[in-house]
């Protein structure tokens, strides 16, 4: 289990090519301190997956059948949360993920495979090597971008909060119009009084 407090977890499409096939969604968990993507998958497509453990059996050691779903710990698909604790996710078309934050502002998180096309079913060489390091070694194939603009987007999340006298009010909602192309974020009260949260839209880039 984690050992942070949670702040937010979201279920989502994946990208297509990025992951096997076996893993048909995507657990996004946010703490206080990161943020991480854990793959889902079927008990017999992990029991088939690169994550698998051989011999048609579930992690557990059972059969693969009686565990109908099971979750694919994905290390190089975390980073940190830099001081700024999300506080909603949204999937978005062609598997992108959205993010609200503490700090009231709109993020998405970008993820990509091997570098070669992406983690297909097939698995490369990159991708079995990466497989065999240490999770503080592989190296991370997820950022994450500030889609909110402004002069504050550009500077560290300390930084952007002293350009600002009010406590930023935390995201509680992200809704995704995909028919319109448009994000729409959704705020609590912010810290200098005020009536209760208010929502704004930003067009997906």
């Amino acid at each position: 289990g984690e050992e942070h407090a949670i702040t937010a977890v979201g279920l989502v499409r994946p990208r297509p090519g990025i992951f096997v096939s076996a893993v048909t969604h995507v657990l996004v968990v946010a703490t206080t301190v990161e943020i991480a993507l854990v793959g889902v998958v079927s008990g017999a497509g992990h029991a088939g997956s690169e994550g698998g453990r051989g011999g048609g059996t579930a992690p557990d050691g059972g059969a693969a059948s009686s565990n109908p779903l099971a979750l694919q710990p994905l290390p190089q698909y975390a980073l940190p949360s830099d001081g700024v604790a999300m506080t909603a996710v949204a999937g978005g078309p062609g598997g992108r993920i959205f993010l609200g934050g503490g700090d009231g502002r709109l993020y998405e998180l970008t993820y990509a495979g091997d570098g070669g096309g992406g983690a297909g079913d097939g698995g490369g060489a990159s991708s079995a090597a990466a497989g065999l390091l240490p999770p503080w070694r592989a190296p991370r194939r997820v950022s994450k971008r500030d889609l909110s603009g402004g002069l504050a987007s550009l500077l560290p999340s300390f930084a952007a909060s002293l350009l600002s006298r009010r406590r930023p009010a935390p995201a509680l909602q992200v809704a995704v119009d995909a028919e319109r192309g448009v994000l729409y974020l959704l705020t609590g009260t912010g810290g200098n009084g005020g009536g209760s949260g208010g929502s704004g839209s930003a067009s997906a880039p």
